[in-house]
């Protein structure tokens, strides 16, 4: 029998000791009985070695847990927070997610967004309900009086049920002073959406946030959120104009002629259609213009900048479902909270004296209560889920997850004043 073949250069290994390379393990018998068979064979048997099997195959490159490639030896970069189990692994394991604050740092699910802002308005209740309701009160407040006002100069006749020209015109200038503080609420989510980002940030980093805290670093980003919100307000009248104009337009010349008549309506038809995908599509596509600016302290412009951005390619779409179903689920809280409400209007003036100038101040008045009460409880909710989806996205595409990371284990503060929040020039991917 030949003696092992071993590289030129090297002793012989002994078969009953570990690789040369690894720790020794500790001996189990203090003086091991060595067992003939393994006794290295004496050279001189004439035997001749073995053919030279050349280098070995090198081994395939390390993926780690998330099945990227990597260098060997380093740790793999998702491997702790995210990705999924590897090969065989035992049951229940799972990778673990870094979790400062109220959501993993880490591409988040609908679940996660929607615990992340229950758990940041139950953990911030003074920055997030009481905030709301300030800004609901200093906002609609005077809006309401104003419409109360204007609703008690208007001329209702005793014969407000009938169909005469003078009663439908009484109602449909009440109708639009109702309106009022229903504009109102549209400042109120701008500004809310300005704070809420603020406060949904500092969660994600696992610290909390005062009132005072919020107003010293969100007050310089109001104006430009105002002049956002003005500017998707006009450039939407503008758009309902240029669709709906022209059927509107038909039916106004049509003069009693069926043609006419009938291609007004389809004009109108046609344009109401192209407007509601126009309108979801926009809806989505803006919908992070708020958050850019308070979080990235960016100007009005670089703000529709950035939320076009963020909200390309096939993520549109997971944006546009959830925020539909968080838009369906807050118009139900809503209803349940201003129904008792205009109910009770109904019955008071049912039951009180029957004078319709008071039944349209008391309308009025209604309905701005009920604005301010059901803007401050829902209001949270929404401007919350939008900030996370923001900050989701943007873990998804610039790795701001990773920032924050770094910035925790540093110690620093990702959200004091002054920090650009925006991404490296580098960081999309």
């Amino acid at each position: 029998m030949s003696d092992p073949w071993t590289a030129p250069g090297s002793q012989p290994q002994d078969p009953t000791r570990p690789w040369e390379g690894s720790e020794p393990s500790p001996p189990t018998d203090p003086a091991p009985t060595p067992f003939p068979g393994n006794a290295p064979i004496p050279p001189g048997d004439g035997g001749a070695p073995p053919a030279d099997p050349g280098p070995p195959p090198s081994a395939p490159p390390f993926t780690g847990h998330s099945g990227m490639p990597s260098h060997p030896g380093t740790p793999d970069p998702a491997g702790p927070f995210s990705g999924s189990p590897p090969p065989h692994a035992p049951p229940g394991w799972g990778a673990a997610s870094f979790q400062p604050g109220i959501v993993p740092l880490r591409a988040l699910r609908l679940g996660d967004i929607y615990s992340g802002v229950f758990k940041a308005v139950r953990g911030n209740a003074g920055a997030t309900i009481g905030l709301s309701f300030v800004v609901n009160l200093v906002v609609l407040v005077p809006l309401v009086a104003l419409a109360a006002y204007l609703a008690s100069q208007t001329t209702i006749s005793g014969d407000w049920l009938s169909e005469s020209p003078e009663s439908s015109a009484a109602f449909t200038s009440v109708d639009l002073i109702n309106q009022i503080p229903t504009l109102g609420s549209i400042i109120v989510t701008a500004l809310l959406a300005v704070f809420l980002a603020r406060v949904i940030l500092v969660a994600v980093t696992g610290r909390k946030t005062t009132i005072a805290e919020v107003w010293a670093a969100t007050s310089s980003r109001i104006l430009p959120a105002i002049g956002a919100t003005a500017l998707t307000f006009v450039g939407s009248l503008l758009l309902i104009a240029l669709l709906l104009g022209p059927g509107i337009a038909l039916l106004v010349a049509a003069d009693g002629d069926g043609g006419s008549i009938g291609l007004g309506v389809l004009a109108l038809l046609a344009g109401a259609l192209v407007l509601f995908v126009l309108y979801l599509w926009l809806w989505t596509r803006l919908a992070f213009v708020t958050s850019a600016i308070s979080i990235e302290r960016v100007g009005v412009f670089r703000g529709f900048s950035r939320s076009w951005s963020l909200t390309s390619g096939k993520e549109m779409w997971r944006i546009l479902g959830i925020r539909l179903l968080t838009s369906l689920v807050i118009s139900m809280v809503v209803s349940v909270i201003t129904l008792p409400l205009a109910l009770v209007a109904i019955g008071a003036f049912a039951f009180g004296s029957g004078d319709p100038s008071t039944f349209a101040i008391g309308l009025v008045v209604t309905t701005g209560i009920a604005s301010v009460v059901a803007g401050a409880l829902t209001a949270p909710f929404t401007s919350g889920v939008d900030a996370l989806l923001y900050i989701d996205e943007r873990f998804r595409r610039e790795a701001f997850d990773v920032r924050i990371i770094d910035a925790t284990q540093r110690g620093s503060d990702l959200t004091a004043d002054g920090v650009d929040l925006g991404p490296p020039a580098d960081a999309i991917r």
